[in-house]
């Protein structure tokens, strides 16, 4: 009884700093503590966005109060210190980013704070699937030294179309096709650069209402579960797919469930260290094993639900050698193994995923959804990350979307200080911001829902067109697979190289 009444007492406080606090007077005195950009979710889109704000001069600290950019997150933040060697087993959430990724985080110090020993660059990349000798294999080295026709394009390219930024951005990106490292590494490394460049303020408090601006003039405020009250000139949510930025702002997200889950684990191959990023498209879903240090690499199964929760419950021993199963045997012929292709034209067969030997942590499971804001800002608001937009896993971009949207509205935002315009005013400033960041959304979730739908082993709920589907996709594939023309501009798309700034504007305002 006495516990009850406590926490009826606790949440009648709460109540009442909440009233005080969005009234209009806010006569009882408590105090309104004020900052420019207040970023709600410290994850890693909101740490690269206070990082990205913090390399300009224009967020120099004030002498008291908070600082000009604060972020808030209730949640225990990873420590570097955790990270600072390889002699431990990975982490089983591990991310992949893109060569334009890796540029960004450079740009803003905090892959530099990264043990580089943990971050795990690849060159090559093999797509393979279970039904149909199809495969794709990108090489990047190779793909540049031997295509003439790529040689051709780029000269081209850095004669006729790239400015001097161009060529520096294009050059940084061909380097590798991207780089594998958990997600509480690289978010470690970045609130280690937030902290260290001391014009963030990093509260960890939890929000329990955000009050949007009602006027143009006014200013959104945010209440902690202390009572306090922030108010800022924009905020920022960065706080995941049920946003309660978003949903203050009456902002609807479309979207609908994959009625999957996607299995995430750290394994390890017994011969030889994997080097290669693979992707293997199963009946069941897609399955990915992606490249870390030593011998060790991560998976990530997509399957439903229902067979999710037997492969938890498998033993290690068992589930091994079904991980290895599904990732080596030998693809079912549709057709009995009828190719389109003559026989002079066919493709060597491909080399296979190292095998593997031992699970190395527990076997986590997270519901795939799609989901995708109506709007991505407002006025003194906008989304980035997950609050944005959610997509399937299996390209690994989910969070290279999250990355593009912070370049774009750290551009933005230095841009209009740089001009002396208001960060929060809508058509000014974060319009521009909405429009790049959603046509780069909307371009990667067609593409991924244009793939991840060609592989379903039924068309129409039928096998047999299902198995047409598969022959004609074969064919494609193997179209692709010879052309490495092909395979370069795929992978300059999957790279950011059309979407992804070009320059970002904290580089130049100092």
């Amino acid at each position: 009884m006495q516990q009850i009444s406590q926490q009826v007492k606790s949440r009648g406080k709460l109540l009442y700093h909440t009233l005080r606090a969005f009234s209009s007077s806010n006569s009882e005195g408590t105090q309104v503590q004020k900052t420019d950009v207040l970023i709600v979710g410290g994850g890693i889109a909101g740490a690269s966005l206070a990082c990205a704000l913090s390399q300009s001069e224009y967020f120099q600290s004030t002498s008291s109060g908070l600082k000009r950019i604060v972020m808030l997150d209730h949640t225990k933040l990873p420590s570097i210190s955790d990270y600072a060697t390889h002699q431990r087993t990975p982490e089983p959430r591990v991310i992949t980013l893109t060569p334009n990724s890796l540029r960004f985080l450079s740009s803003i110090g905090g892959l530099q704070l990264c043990n580089a020993t943990c971050v795990t660059p690849f060159k090559e990349m093999l797509v393979y699937e279970e039904i149909g000798h199809g495969f794709m294999r990108f090489d990047i080295d190779r793909q540049r030294s031997e295509s003439r026709l790529i040689k051709a394009q780029e000269e081209l390219l850095k004669r006729f179309v790239f400015d001097e930024e161009h060529k520096r951005a294009f050059e940084a990106t061909q380097v590798s096709m991207g780089a594998s490292v958990e997600n509480n590494h690289l978010l470690a490394a970045l609130i280690n650069r937030a902290k260290t460049m001391d014009k963030c303020d990093i509260i960890q408090k939890k929000v329990v209402a955000v009050k949007r601006a009602v006027e143009a003039s006014g200013r959104p405020r945010v209440i902690l579960d202390d009572g306090s009250i922030i108010e800022a000139d924009l905020i920022v949510g960065s706080d995941g797919e049920k946003s309660k930025t978003r949903e203050e702002y009456g902002i609807q997200a479309t979207g609908y469930s994959y009625e999957q889950s996607g299995l995430v684990c750290t394994v390890s191959s017994l011969s030889r260290p994997n080097t290669i990023a693979y992707q293997r498209f199963l009946k069941s879903g897609p399955l990915a094993l992606l490249p870390l240090w030593d011998n060790y690499s991560s998976i990530v199964w997509s399957c439903p639900p229902e067979m999710c929760k037997e492969l938890q419950d498998l033993s290690d021993t068992v589930f091994i050698d079904t991980l290895n199963k599904a990732l080596q045997k030998t693809p079912e012929q549709a057709f009995g193994g009828f190719n389109l292709l003559p026989k002079s034209m066919r493709m060597a067969p491909m080399e296979h995923p190292p095998i593997l030997d031992k699970v190395h942590t527990k076997r986590f499971a997270f519901p795939l959804i799609l989901q995708h804001s109506n709007s991505y800002a407002g006025n003194r608001m906008a989304l980035i990350g997950d609050a944005a937009h959610r997509i399937h896993p299996m390209a690994g971009q989910g969070l290279n979307l999250g990355i593009t949207d912070v370049a774009y509205l750290a551009n933005s935002i230095v841009k209009a200080k740089k001009s002396g315009l208001d960060i929060g005013n809508y058509d000014l400033v974060l319009k521009d911001y909405e429009t790049k960041a959603k046509a780069n959304a909307y371009s990667m979730i067609s593409a991924i829902e244009v793939v991840r739908n060609s592989y379903q082993g039924k068309l129409a709920g039928s096998e047999t067109a299902g198995n047409i589907l598969s022959l004609f996709r074969n064919l494609a594939i193997d179209t692709i697979q010879m052309s490495e023309l092909a395979k370069y501009n795929f992978m300059n798309f999957a790279s950011g190289n059309l979407t992804h700034p070009v320059s970002y504007e904290w580089e130049y305002s100092n």
